[in-house]
């Protein structure tokens, strides 16, 4: 025989192996298919269940992206820390101000400042990217490194 002969019958065979999977694989999953009624119907109710819980699983999902998508505008978002030396004489930025803001600019700006002896803190409000109240330095650029973030 031919050398192309045998590349024909090799190809054939090969197809032939092909066929052969293939049908033991259909043959396998026609295997797992219900052949009476009952079977057929316990398995559509057990399909209809699972669906059911799918559909209150996603009802649950949608409900709390609701809570968190009307939640999320005013939830403190932007941030930013000013390290600086408050006091003349100390050294080392002991002293911050700190902004916490949502996305419309309101929030507050909280500034620690560090002393040799004593600390002192103060909160401001702020409300549109502006004080409630005047503005440090520091606070004024914590607010506003906050906002570009």
């Amino acid at each position: 025989m031919s050398p192309a002969g045998w590349v024909s019958i090799g190809a054939l065979a090969l197809g032939l192996i092909v066929a052969l999977v293939q049908i033991i694989d259909l043959r396998r999953k026609l295997a797992q298919i219900p052949t009476d009624d009952e079977q057929l119907v316990g398995l559509v109710h057990r399909v209809d269940n699972e669906l059911g819980m799918v559909e209150a699983s996603i009802a649950d999902i949608e409900q709390r992206v609701a809570i968190l998508e009307t939640a999320l505008p005013t939830s403190l978002r932007r941030s930013a820390v000013v390290m600086y030396d408050a006091y003349p004489g100390m050294v080392g930025s002991l002293s911050r101000s700190v902004a916490m803001l949502d996305e419309q600019g309101d929030g507050f700006v909280l500034s620690v400042l560090v002393n040799r002896d004593d600390s002192r803190f103060f909160l401001k409000g702020v409300r549109g990217g502006q004080g409630v109240e005047p503005l440090s330095p520091e606070e004024s650029t914590a607010i506003g490194e906050a906002l570009h973030r």
